[in-house]
């Protein structure tokens, strides 16, 4: 068999996909591990920063995304 016309099925990191299906799955079950907050949840302070909707001083940096990755926004 002649492999070398194949290529990987592996999804990238970078992947929006890939990231928003780890983050589905993982971010109930993620705690700080040190500091102030060692222990808790980050889901709050992650909710919390898409209600601010700003990132480095970019407003409606989640409208953005939402143009950029529809397809996800939609799922979510």
């Amino acid at each position: 068999m002649d492999a070398s016309a194949s290529s990987s099925s592996a999804i990238a990191a970078s992947n929006y996909a890939l990231r928003g299906r780890v983050a589905g799955t993982l971010g109930p079950l993620a705690t700080y591990k040190s500091g102030p907050n060692a222990g808790k949840p980050v889901a709050p302070d992650i909710e919390a920063w898409f209600q601010q909707d700003k990132f480095q001083g970019n407003p409606a940096i989640v409208a953005q995304w939402a143009d950029l990755h529809n397809g996800m926004a939609q799922h979510g």
